[in-house]
C-alpha cells in the first residue's frame, strides 16, 4: 500500500500544460510503470494539483503505449483461461446446457382422482443465452429424464453437451444414444451426449441451473400457486412452460447503464433466441439406452426369455409324452 503523506501545499497546474505531460510521462515510465488510472492519478496529486478534468489523458497514453497493451493482453489471456469454452461458444439455443431435477411437487392421475402422486420438475438452462425450459416428469429414473430430454429435442434440437451433478439417474445419460437429422435431411446414428458430472456437494458448478430452480419456487410463491395442491402432470407442464416464460423475458443483458430506454429489455431476452431452432441437430425416430442393467431393459429381456421357453414347450409339449407316438420318417426331430 502506498502510505506517502500529500504535502499540504501543491502548485495548481492544468491538465493541457506541458508540465502536466511531462511529470505523467516520468511516472508511466518510471516511478509507477505501466500502471493503471487510479495509481496514476493517485501519484500525480502527491506532487500537482490538477485544474479540470485529465483522466481522459492518463487513459489516450495507457491506450498509445505498446508496452501497456501487450501486458493487457496477457492480462486477458489469465481471465479468460478461468472461462469456459462453452460460455463464449457460437451456437445455437440449448447446445450446451446444465439440467436439474426440482422436487417437492404434489400430483394426480387423473383430473377426478383422489390418489396423490409425486412430480418432478426437470429444469434446463442454457449456458449461452440463460434460457430455460422446464418439463414435468413422474418419476426420476434415468427413463423419465431421457423421455424430458427428447420432448426438450423435439422442440429445440438435440444438445451436445449437458453438465449434471452427481445424481446416478443423471449420470447414465452418457449411455443414451440416439439419431439426429441435419438441415439436408441426412440421419446420423448412434449419436451420444458428452455428459459433465460435478464434484459431490459442489453446487457452485451447476450455479446457471441451482438459480433457475430457487427462481422457479419464488416465482410459484409469488403467484400464489402452492406446490403441495395436486394437478396433473399436463398441468403441471402448463404451469412450468409459464413459469419458463417469465424468466426469459429477463434482458440477458444492458448496453447501457441507465434504464430511461427500454430497447434492451425488448431485444436483448431469451425469448428472442427461442423462438429460432437448432436444425442441425434434429432428433430422429429411434433412440435407446445401451445399458443394458438398468431394470427396463432387465425386464424386456426375462419377458422375451420366457416368451421363447413356453413357445418352445408348446411346440414340443407332444414328445413329453408318457406314450411316446411313433416315429415318422418326414419328421424333422430324430428320435
Amino acid at each position: 500500500l502506498d502510505n506517502t503523506e500529500f504535502p499540504a501545499l501543491l502548485p495548481v497546474v492544468r491538465p493541457t500544460s506541458q508540465l502536466f505531460y511531462a511529470y505523467l510521462m516520468n511516472i508511466h515510465t518510471c516511478i509507477k510503470p505501466h500502471a493503471g488510472v487510479e495509481l496514476t492519478v493517485r501519484e500525480l496529486q502527491k506532487k500537482m494539483y490538477i485544474c479540470g478534468r485529465f483522466r481522459h489523458v492518463i487513459k489516450r497514453v495507457r491506450n498509445d503505449c505498446d508496452q501497456c497493451a501487450i501486458i493487457l493482453k496477457k492480462t486477458v489471456e489469465l481471465e479468460m483461461a478461468k472461462h469456459h469454452y462453452s460460455r463464449t461458444l457460437i451456437a445455437p439455443v440449448f447446445y450446451t446446457i446444465q439440467i436439474d431435477i426440482a422436487y417437492g411437487f404434489a400430483g394426480k392421475v387423473h383430473k377426478s382422482s383422489r390418489k396423490t402422486i409425486k412430480i418432478y420438475a426437470l429444469v434446463v438452462a442454457c449456458m449461452q443465452t440463460s434460457a430455460t425450459n422446464i418439463l414435468a416428469m413422474e418419476s426420476i429414473n434415468t427413463q423419465s429424464v431421457i423421455s424430458a430430454i427428447e420432448r426438450h429435442a423435439a422442440r429445440y434440437g438435440m444438445p451436445a453437451e449437458v453438465y449434471v451433478d452427481s445424481g446416478s439417474q443423471l449420470k447414465a445419460l452418457d449411455k443414451y444414444e440416439f439419431s439426429i437429422r441435419d438441415m439436408d435431411a441426412q440421419v446420423y446414428d448412434s449419436r451420444g451426449i458428452r455428459v459433465v458430472v460435478s464434484t459431490a456437494e459442489s453446487h457452485q458448478e451447476r450455479g446457471r441451473v441451482k438459480s433457475k430452480v430457487r427462481i422457479l419456487r419464488k416465482t410459484l410463491e409469488k403467484s400464489s400457486i402452492k406446490q403441495d395442491y395436486p394437478r396433473t402432470a399436463l398441468e403441471w407442464e402448463t404451469v412450468f412452460a409459464n413459469m419458463a416464460n417469465q424468466m426469459d423475458d429477463i434482458p440477458m443483458a444492458k448496453t447501457a447503464p441507465t434504464n430511461a430506454s427500454n430497447l434492451d429489455f425488448d431485444l436483448l431476452t431469451p425469448n428472442r433466441l427461442k423462438m429460432g431452432r437448432n436444425n442441425f441437430r434434429s432428433i430422429h425416430i429411434n433412440s435407446n439406452i445401451s445399458n443394458k442393467s438398468i431394470p427396463s431393459e432387465l425386464l424386456d429381456q426375462n419377458r422375451k426369455i420366457m416368451s421363447a421357453f413356453y413357445q418352445t414347450l408348446v411346440d414340443n409339449l407332444h414328445y413329453f409324452q408318457a406314450a411316446l407316438p411313433k416315429w415318422k420318417e418326414s419328421s424333422d426331430r430324430l428320435p
